[in-house]
């Protein structure tokens, strides 16, 4: 995430995508993620490790091309993620925020990072497997900030989990990942940049599956 980072090695994941038509979920407060793999968010800034994600558009969704930038944002963001996740312990703090910086920005680069932080000081790693069952898009605004696009998936990290160096799974709450869950990304356009970053997400209510 921002979450959890999730590694899910070589898996290929199954992503169906829908469009909402004027669909406009709840702005998406630029906080850091919860503490779970692609995991519930909360107040507290701290990331949360989510699996894979690969986006493949369905041949029937129909996004406008800023809205397939800013999906893409999320999937490099998720991406860059996984790839940490796998083994925290083999990069550097500078590298990691130098990985995750090219497809995010503000504290969901910085709480992304903390949290992969916190699992390399305990050697723990990201293994598993996310489905996106279902990703949608808001129109597109300009609010002085940049063009920000909030972009909603169901994710389906039932497979998802936090593993010691023995490669078991660690035990409490904090690094428990939900089975499911409803993750909103703020991706934004600043001013003067020529590609979406991610710049907040969160868990949010809502159906999903």
């Amino acid at each position: 995430m921002g979450g959890n980072g999730r590694h899910l090695g070589a898996v290929v994941r199954a992503v169906a995508l829908a469009v909402l038509a004027g669909c406009a979920p709840a702005a998406v407060p630029t906080q850091s993620p919860s503490t779970t793999l692609a995991p519930p968010s909360s107040p507290a800034p701290t990331p949360t490790a989510t699996p894979t994600v690969t986006l493949t558009p369905s041949p029937t969704a129909t996004w406008g091309a800023e809205q397939a930038a800013a999906i893409e944002a999320v999937s490099k963001f998720a991406a860059a993620d996984d790839q940490i996740g796998a083994d925290p312990t083999a990069f550097t703090e500078k590298q990691m925020t130098e990985l995750l910086r090219a497809s995010s920005g503000g504290e969901a680069l910085d709480s992304t990072v903390r949290w992969h932080l916190r699992l390399k000081e305990s050697g723990y790693r990201l293994v598993g497997e996310m489905a996106v069952l279902d990703t949608l898009a808001t129109k597109p605004v300009d609010d002085g900030r940049g063009i920000e696009v909030h972009v909603t998936q169901c994710q389906d990290q039932r497979l998802g989990k936090v593993v010691d160096s023995d490669g078991d799974p660690v035990e409490g709450d904090e690094f428990q990942i939900p089975p499911y869950n409803l993750r909103q990304y703020s991706v934004r356009k600043p001013p003067g940049e020529d590609a979406f970053r991610v710049f907040g997400f969160a868990t949010i209510n809502g159906k999903c599956p």
